[in-house]
Parts: structure tokens; sequence; C-alpha cells
């Protein structure tokens, strides 16, 4: 079923643009996809067609990019060409009032992204916020996004330059927010957090990590088994790290270690990549940055 949800979020519009990109090949799964297929009642024929199409819709897109020589840049128009002809067969498979359904939740989702309080407007009724609350918890947001750019700008888009103040803006914006909620909706809150899924075991992380690099890179059956090993690696050492911040270890104590940890990591990539997939990788993190609007010029 994870491939009718992706498909579906990546191709009306709900998902990150990178994702939109080189869908479906390439897409996040997120906790609240099963609710998406609930909500519009996708039956168990049209999540079977879906999935057909998007099998073929992957195929045409990997051999896009097998024939852009493995460059997904280079690939761009003929992927959103296939995501354009995937788009018309998906909403063939669905009912008139499903493709209202789905339009409806896209328009709500992105006033939410706008005004950055999608977690706040997804609890809304579990929380019994209030309009004027939501108003509140709006501006709250929107200014602490402006405060965040100016932050990320004035430490030249350093984002380890200004973590501390940008740390210091989360605190106080949710400070903020949480004093515009009454006592019950606090209690709510915290049983709404203390509920949350249980984190990943380092296992899962490392799998999702791989899963998507071989998405990404088509890795072969050895590279999956040898950057699995990597990615439980890196997992583990965050975690170790994680855990010294929390018993009392400074910034400066920390920096040099994490440093220490990416070296190795890109050090044991190098070794696994093909020259061809660490270009791959390369342009995709290249056109991550370019999207958070962080310069980071290409090394030769």
């Amino acid at each position: 079923m994870r491939n009718v949800f992706l498909v579906l979020m990546v191709l009306f519009g709900a998902g990150t643009a990178a994702a939109q990109e080189s869908a479906p090949c390439k897409g996040r799964n997120m906790p609240w996809m099963e609710t998406l297929a609930d909500s519009i009642g996708i039956t168990p024929e049209q999540r079977a067609q879906i999935d057909a199409i998007q099998a073929e819709s992957c195929r045409k897109v990997q051999a896009a990019i097998q024939a852009a020589g493995g460059n997904p840049e280079q690939a761009k128009p003929a992927i959103q060409a296939l995501r354009k002809e995937t788009r018309v067969a998906v909403q063939a498979v669905l009912t008139p009032a499903q493709r209202s359904q789905l339009a409806q939740m896209r328009s709500r989702s992105m006033e939410s992204r706008q005004h950055g309080t999608g977690h706040f407007e997804q609890w809304k009724d579990s929380l019994n916020l209030t309009e004027s609350q939501l108003t509140a918890i709006r501006a709250i947001r929107e200014d602490a996004m402006r405060r965040s750019k100016e932050a990320m700008a004035a430490a030249g888009g350093d984002r380890e330059a200004a973590k501390a103040q940008l740390k210091s803006i989360r605190s106080e914006s949710k400070e903020k927010t949480m004093a515009l909620l009454t006592p019950e909706q606090r209690e709510r809150w915290k049983t709404i957090q203390a509920n949350k899924k249980p984190q990943r075991s380092p296992e899962e992380k490392a799998a999702m990590l791989t899963e998507r690099m071989m998405e990404q890179l088509q890795l072969n059956e050895t590279q999956v088994v040898q950057i699995n090993a990597l990615h439980l690696s890196i997992v583990n050492q965050r975690r170790a790290l994680k855990e010294r911040a929390g018993q009392g270890a400074t910034e400066a104590e920390l920096k040099p270690l994490r440093q220490a940890m990416m070296r190795d990591y890109k050090t044991g990539l190098s070794g696994i990549l093909t020259p061809a997939q660490q270009e791959t990788l390369r342009s995709i993190k290249e056109e991550k940055r370019a999207e958070r609007g962080k310069p980071h010029p290409v090394k030769p």
C-alpha cells in the first residue's frame, strides 16, 4: 500500500519539490499518508491499479535517468513529462468525488505549510483550537521563520554557526505557542506527544537511509549490503554523540567528533560507489542545498 500513498501525495502536489521532480521513484513516506487513502476512500481495486501505474512509471523514470548518463538533472524534462503522464493515468482511476476531495486536501495542506502550522492544523480538532488561537499561532510561526532566515543570512548560510540562535528561536516560539493554549489543551498536547510512534531502531534508520540511496543510485546487491553497514555505523555514532550531549558535552567537544564521523562516512561511500554514482549523489545534494537557499560550491 505504501506505493499508493506515495504516488498520490507526490502526483497531486503535497510532496516536496524534490520528490515531485523524480516522482514516483524518489520520495518519502510520511506518517499521515494512510489517513489520505482512507479519507478519499480508495478501494482495493483502485490500489491495485495505482500500484501498477506507479511500477510502470518508476521503470520509465529509471530508464530516463540511465539514458541521461545517470544524471537526474539532465533527465528532468523527461521525468516531468512522465509525471504528467502518470498523473493523468491516476486521475482516470479516481472517481470525480475522490478527485475533488484530493484537490481540497491539497489546498488545505498548501495553506497550512505557508503558515508553518501544519501540525497544529492537523490536531485542531483534537486540541479544540479556536480560530483566534490558530491566527495567533500562525503569526508566531511566521515571525519565527523570518527570524530564522535572518539568523541563517547573518551566519553566511552556515547552519552550524547559527545553531544556537535557531534553537533559541524554536524554543521561544514553542513557549509562546504553549502560552496560547488552555491548561486542558496543554494536557491534551502532552498526551498526543506521549502517544507518538516509538523511535525507530538504529537498524530501521539505517535501512531507510539505504533504501533512499537504492532508489537514487540504483545500487547493486553488494553495494546495498556494504552501504547499509556504513549507515548503521553512522546512526550508532550519532546516537552516541547525542547521548554525550545529554551528559553535558560541549559543542566544542562534539564538533570535531561529528566532522571526523562525516569524513569517515564520505571515505566509506567513495570506496563503495562508482564514479558515476558519486557524481549523481553530488548532484542530488546540490539540488537540496539550492532548495534550502544555502549556496555550496561543487568541488572538482
